[in-house]
This record gives structure tokens, C-alpha cells and sequence, in this order.
């Protein structure tokens, strides 16, 4: 797609250029008038009529952004301090670096695709023949300039928000900031394109769906987030290993949840990746319905496989607790045993499950946006899951709703 990309804008200057030779009395400004003024036009008049969507997915993502702000800053500068005030400077220093992390990561992603973008206007003004060298400086210029700005307003919206930045922090800023100028942009390849190989596809047309390819990929380690199975899985078996050191059932499934909740983060990841090169499905009149039916019945294989093995380690820590417990431990029952294991395996499962149901509410390809949104669900439902088991089975009821106030956002979300 990439490729098709360049040959698209290489083949727009060729034909410039030619255009130029044929007609040698054509003047750079009628050139301009006639060619570059249009396309300005028609940018601005698709600008104008995917306006209504373009304001609510910033609506939609301004308020999730203000809702994560302020539980976690209530949380962190009201409530916490007053349980464990060491405890809450220490949670904050760690939060504001993970929050400093992936702020660099989304202005990076975001500047690249601003300035350096194949179907951008940079390469539609080389092709134009517009000195190379001179639009080459120009846009890295702006990229660093763009690039240091933005971190430095999110450094004093992260402040203003969740407590004074330390010099620590400040450090750790620059840090990103030099990182992000100077780390290498990947070029795609054709590896890259997880169009399905020719060994997917069996002699028998059955052979081949859209679930079955998706798997087989996501069984490898060539696309984005395969790393956070490995940290969400280390998250989730330090749940049920807590029971030994007698901490309190309900330190074990808040565990269990923050692991669910990283491991939810994948579905933004691969949705919206996957949304880059939807093409396939799209010329084969794919339905929403069928593309989205795909991804929950793979993470639903995978949540059930979190599920199951959250409940087994639960069971087996919880009941050598119980038979093996040393004399400072608490005299756990083992109806409340049974009542963890069930409660922190449905922590572990249920926000990988839910995830595909939201991931389009607001726009599959702001993955910021959408992790946010996740970690939000996760933390609501989840506590009022814990705080009242009786309510499990609406996680079936949710599901089922958010599924259905998205229907249809497949081809809308897609980039082509």
C-alpha cells in the first residue's frame, strides 16, 4: 500500500512535468492556478464535509481525556494522600512517568503522520518538482519544532493536573523529546502488510477466514503490542501470588484487573492497524458485522484463556493460604476462596472481551483516545464488580449494547 502510495505521487509529478514540457508557455503561476489551487480546494471541501466527524471524535476525545484527568488526579492528590501520604508521592512520581511516556509516544506518531505522511503534501510538493532540500528542511524544522511544543504543553497540562513536575521529571521529558527527534522512522515493508499469504488460503475455500489468518498472525511477534501479553501476563500471575503473602482478597483481583485492563490495550493496537489495510475485505463487501465478528471471537478465545488460568492459580494459592497458612496470615473461609478465584478470573477476562465492543465508538484509529477510554470502562465496571459480584452478569448486557450502538463504523473508520 505504501509502495502504491509513492508510485501514485511519483506518477503525479511525471505527469507535471510532462504537462509543463508539452505546454512550455504554461507559467509556474498559471501552473499553480490550475493545478495546486484546485487540490487545495478539494481538500478543503473534504475537510469541510467530514467536519461533523472530525468534531466528534475531538468531542469524544476531549472528554475522555478530562474524565481520566481528573479521577486519577482526584485520586492521587485528594485520596490517597490521606490513607498513605509516602505511598501516594511515590504512586504519583511513577504515574506522571508513564503519563510523560505514552504522551511522547502519541505527539510522535501524530507529528509523523503530520509532516512526513506519503500521501502528505511533502511529497506532493517534491513530486510537484519543488526544490527536495529545501522542503526536506522545512518539514524537519517543523516536525522539531512541533514535536518539542507539544511535549512541553503536555509536561504543563501533566503538572497542572496531577501535582508540580520534579526535576527528575523535567529530565525525563528531555529525554522523550531527544528520543522522538532523533529515533529513526520505520518504513514499511512488505512484511509489514499482514495481507494473509498464499498458504493461508487451502485448496477448499473454507479453508480460509477471517478469523483464521488474523490468529495465525497475532501468534507471532511482527506486529504492535505483542509485547504487552508478556507484561500483562506478569500482572496477572502477581494477583493470585499476593494471597500467599496474606494481603487482602481485594488487593488480588485489583491485580487481576490491571492486568485485564494492559492486556485490553492490545485491541486499540491491532483494530487500528488492521484498519490501514481493510482493502480486502472492503472489495469482498465484508460487512462490519462480519469484520468485527472476527476480532471478538479471537479475543474471546484469549479472555477465556485468562479467565481460565486466573481461576486455577487463584484456587490453588488461595487453598494453600487456607491449609498452609502461617499465624499472621487472616483465617480465610473457603466459600471466600472460591468467591476470589471467581472474581479475580472475571478481573483478568473481562476487558480484553469488552474491548472490541468500544473500540469504534469514537474512531478506531485514535488508539491514545481508545486506551484511555478502556482503562476508564475497565476501572468502573470492574470496581462495581467487586464492590457488588451480584452484577457480572451485566457485563454481558454491555457488551451486547456497545456492540450494537457501533454497527456500521467499519467502512468509516477505515483509512482507504
Amino acid at each position: 500500500m505504501a509502495k502504491d502510495a509513492a508510485s501514485r505521487s511519483q506518477f503525479n509529478g511525471f505527469q507535471m512535468r510532462k504537462t509543463t514540457e508539452k505546454f512550455p508557455n504554461l507559467s509556474p503561476k498559471k501552473l499553480f492556478l490550475t493545478v495546486t489551487v484546485p487540490l487545495f480546494t478539494q481538500q478543503f471541501r473534504r475537510l469541510t464535509h467530514s467536519l461533523g466527524h472530525l468534531l466528534t471524535t475531538a468531542a469524544g476525545s476531549c472528554v475522555t481525556l478530562a474524565l481520566f484527568i481528573y479521577i486519577f488526579g482526584d485520586f492521587l492528590r485528594a485520596k490517597l494522600p490521606q490513607t498513605n501520604s509516602q505511598a501516594a508521592e511515590t504512586l504519583r512520581f511513577y504515574f506522571i512517568i508513564v503519563l510523560l511516556t505514552g504522551s511522547g509516544l502519541v505527539i510522535l506518531k501524530w507529528c509523523r503522520r503530520l509532516f512526513f505522511s506519503i500521501n502528505g503534501w511533502t511529497n506532493y510538493l517534491k513530486s510537484m518538482g519543488v526544490h527536495r532540500s529545501g522542503i526536506s528542511r522545512v518539514s524537519k524544522l517543523a516536525f522539531t519544532t512541533t514535536t518539542i511544543l507539544s511535549n512541553l504543553v503536555a509536561a504543563v497540562l501533566i503538572g497542572t493536573s496531577f501535582g508540580s513536575l520534579t526535576i527528575p521529571h523535567w529530565i525525563f521529558m528531555v529525554a522523550v523529546v531527544m528520543l522522538s527527534l532523533f529515533t529513526p522512522e520505520k518504513t514499511l515493508t512488505h512484511s509489514d502488510l499482514h495481507v494473509p499469504d498464499h498458504d493461508f488460503i487451502g485448496i477448499e475455500k473454507n479453508q480460509f477466514s477471517l478469523v483464521t489468518w488474523r490468529e495465525r498472525r497475532l501468534k507471532g511477534y511482527n506486529w504492535r503490542g505483542s509485547t504487552l501479553r508478556f507484561l500483562s501476563a506478569a500482572i496477572i500471575l502477581m494477583g493470585p501470588a499476593t494471597l500467599i503473602t496474606g494481603k487482602p482478597l481485594e488487593l488480588a483481583q485489583m491485580v487481576s484487573l490491571l492486568g485485564g485492563i494492559v492486556l485490553s490495550w492490545i485491541v486499540p493496537l491491532v483494530i487500528e492497524e488492521d484498519l490501514r489495510f481493510t482493502w480486502l475485505e472492503r472489495q469482498a463487501a465484508i460487512s462490519h458485522k462480519q469484520w468485527i465478528n472476527a476480532w471478538q471471537k479471537i479475543f474471546t478465545k484469549w479472555s477465556f484463556a485468562a479467565f481460565l488460568v486466573t481461576l486455577i492459580l487463584s484456587a490453588i494459592f488461595g487453598l494453600y493460604t487456607l491449609y498452609f497458612s502461617l499465624p499472621a496470615q487472616p483465617a480465610w473461609q473457603a466459600n471466600q476462596i472460591i468467591s476470589n478465584a471467581l472474581t479475580a478470573s472475571i478481573m483478568a477476562a473481562f476487558p480484553l472481551w469488552l474491548a472490541p465492543a468500544f473500540v469504534l465508538q469514537i474512531d478506531g484509529r485514535q488508539i491514545a483516545t481508545n486506551v484511555l477510554m478502556l482503562t476508564l470502562i475497565g476501572i468502573f465496571v470492574g470496581t462495581a464488580i467487586i464492590a457488588i459480584p451480584a452484577l457480572m452478569p451485566g457485563i454481558w448486557l454491555l457488551r451486547h449494547e456497545a456492540h450494537r450502538y457501533q454497527e456500521g463504523r467499519f467502512a468509516r473508520a477505515s483509512y482507504y
